[in-house]
């Protein structure tokens, strides 16, 4: 097969293709122009689309009798893409090729062009960033409902540590939600260990996050680090005005007597689609402030890392586990939490749910955040959850194994035992 052209060194666009220029604004991203035109004619199938980052262009490479590429990207602009403008153009190979071949091609772009003007209502430009307000914490009471009295305890844990405790705002578009913005916790007191997603280690990377994350209540410096937060039930409001559907895992406020959840019984919520944000008693709150465990944590790593812990609930559970997950099929979510819900019902002892836990804390988290580096905007999430899921299938069905081994091996030890969810 021939060689593909050199796209930067084809600098016009062969007459018979002039009528794929003309075309309306549709918002287009790489990974939707490869799924939306790839089923477009089995005889010129697409071969990979790329979005270049630094510049306004997207490139999609087509393969069929006749090899050409679909280039989209030029000074001639007729499409948008993430506020970029570029265009459709048909470059064939140098050498002569039958009539009926570049008619096939050219009317492939038109067909393209036509397909991608028809569904370009569904994919509008992103909305402005929502307004937000200041609340009183008699506003935020009266509108937290069950959450407010653990939500309360941690504010003013926050406040006496730090002599500021966080604010309360409320965003209003797309629907009302409680937001919590986060006071700035001191050098002294921080740990070394992210307890606290940094979005810049995570859904921050990909072009999508600014105003994505806006919309669902979060905000960032400019390092990064989250600076406001939705409430649990902010967040499930938000989400499901911006979605259109539930998120696939929801947040739950769940009072611990200790500030880490059993492992079992975490294990059993998020086998549910229910993430723990886990918030401990008033009573612990006083024991620590009555140990002084915060004036010696800068001495201590465990004490700085457990102190810091409890300074940036309920931001860390908020973000690990609903921010990066919030868009997976719901039906995943559950064949994944149904086969793990099976798993610890079969294999005894204290070790098994270990494997377990690190799918959901460490594999299914690293794998979303991949995706959300590769989004450039939120709904290319869908599609490339869609064709990378046998990547995190197998990595469930290794976890599995190990759940099974440790198991037997621990079968001896008597099971965990802990508060239940």
């Amino acid at each position: 097969m021939p060689r593909l052209p050199d796209l930067d060194k084809q600098a016009s666009c062969p007459r018979s293709s002039q009528s794929c220029y003309a075309a309306p604004m549709v918002v287009l991203t790489a990974h939707r122009a490869r799924v939306v035109l790839a089923d477009l004619d089995p005889c010129f199938a697409i071969e990979r689309a790329q979005a270049d980052a630094s510049l306004p262009r997207i490139d999609v490479h087509v393969l069929g009798p006749l090899p050409f590429v679909a280039r989209i990207g030029s000074a001639n602009q007729s499409f948008v893409v993430n506020h970029a403008s570029i265009k459709v153009a048909l470059i064939p190979f140098k050498q002569p090729v039958e009539r009926s071949l570049e008619l096939a091609a050219e009317q492939w772009c038109q067909r393209a062009t036509a397909k991608l003007t028809a569904i370009g209502a569904q994919w509008p430009q992103p909305q402005r960033e929502p307004a937000r307000h200041p609340l009183t914490t008699a506003e935020a009471a009266q509108l937290l409902g069950d959450d407010w009295p653990a939500l309360q305890a941690w504010c003013e844990f926050v406040g006496a540590v730090l002599s500021q405790p966080p604010r309360w705002l409320v965003q209003t578009d797309p629907v009302q939600a409680v937001l919590l913005a986060m006071p700035q916790i001191p050098a002294h007191l921080q740990s070394s260990y992210e307890f606290f997603l940094r979005l810049s280690n995570g859904i921050g990377d990909g072009t999508a996050a600014p105003l994505w994350l806006s919309q669902l209540g979060f905000a960032a410096d400019a390092a990064g680090t989250l600076t406001t937060v939705p409430t649990p039930s902010g967040f499930c409001a938000l989400v499901q005005a911006a979605c259109g559907r539930p998120a696939a895992v929801m947040p739950r406020l769940q009072r611990m007597s200790w500030f880490l959840a059993w492992e079992r019984p975490w294990l059993l919520a998020m086998c549910q689609g229910r993430a723990l944000i886990n918030m401990p008693t008033p009573h612990f709150y006083r024991a620590v402030r009555t140990l002084r465990l915060p004036q010696m944590a800068p001495h201590h790593a465990g004490l700085r890392r457990s102190v810091h812990a409890l300074l940036v609930m309920p931001g860390h559970d908020l973000t690990l586990h609903c921010l990066l997950q919030h868009r997976i099929a719901q039906a995943d979510i559950a064949d994944f939490g149904h086969q793990i819900a099976a798993a610890l019902a079969t294999v005894p002892g204290p070790l098994a749910p270990k494997p377990l836990c690190a799918f959901y804390e460490d594999d299914l988290s690293t794998h979303c955040q991949d995706l959300w580096r590769q989004c450039a905007v939120a709904d290319d999430f869908d599609l490339l959850w869609v064709e990378q899921r046998p990547r995190i299938v197998s990595v469930l069905q290794h976890r599995l194994a190990e759940a099974r081994q440790l198991g037997r091996l621990g079968a001896w030890l008597p099971t965990s035992a802990g508060p239940q969810a």
